[in-house]
């Protein structure tokens, strides 16, 4: 499952196959809530933060056609109202979309959760309710596996072309950088740092590794 910012900032990063692909193993599928496929093509059609709008529509349209949209059921809603009433009682940040794919994640045995939110991740670690151990990824996670795909040269070139996408993945990129100067070695450092602080906050289940081909092959 895939949440909204994972989908947005893999698409401004001309990476939308390499998502597929990524999810592409057999008996799995993408998936995302139906409903925010209509909140994704409002954000595209107005996105200020892009530098090639464009390309980001194209590469939504290839990642949306491949997407299983679904539906939670009367019983996934009823349990997400109850991690939100938790979450709000535990003064930690989660939002009704994140609520429902953890739900969803936990009704269907679902293999992935590939979430941006790292709020929520802290949030579900903190409820610590009914939560399967180490099926939860964050977006470093996600672009740590598309670069043993691709390589460097070009997955710096993508995300480097966008530069205002994400804080993070620009500095660990080195974006402002010459590229003569950047090595793999500290990219991959970069993003493995940002990692380990996220698996520091939520030990029980994030994915305890930075590729994740391994958990839905």
């Amino acid at each position: 499952m895939v949440d909204n910012d994972v989908a947005l900032k893999v698409c401004a990063y001309a990476s939308a196959t390499d998502l597929i692909d990524l999810g592409s193993a057999p008996n799995h599928s993408l998936a995302m809530l139906r409903v925010a496929r209509f909140t994704i093509d409002r954000r595209v059609q107005r996105a200020r933060y892009v530098r090639d709008p464009e390309k980001l529509q194209s590469q939504w349209t290839i990642l949306s056609a491949a997407i299983n949209w679904i539906e939670p059921t009367t019983e996934e809603v009823e349990f997400a109202a109850e991690l939100e009433e938790s979450a709000m009682n535990l003064n930690v940040d989660l939002d009704g979309g994140e609520s429902q794919l953890f739900a969803i994640l936990v009704s269907r045995l679902s293999p992935l959760l590939l979430t941006g939110d790292k709020r929520a991740i802290v949030a579900i670690e903190t409820i610590g309710q009914l939560l399967p151990a180490g099926r939860v990824a964050c977006l470093e996670q996600v672009i740590s596996t598309v670069l043993q795909k691709i390589g460097v040269d070009v997955l710096r070139e993508r995300i480097c072309s966008e530069p205002d996408v994400d804080r993070s993945l620009s500095i660990a990129f080195a974006c402002h950088s010459n590229s003569y100067l950047v090595s793999v070695t500290s990219i991959e450092e970069g993003l493995a740092s940002y990692v380990a602080s996220v698996q520091r906050s939520a030990p029980s289940i994030i994915v305890p590794t930075t590729d994740l081909s391994a958990v839905v092959s």
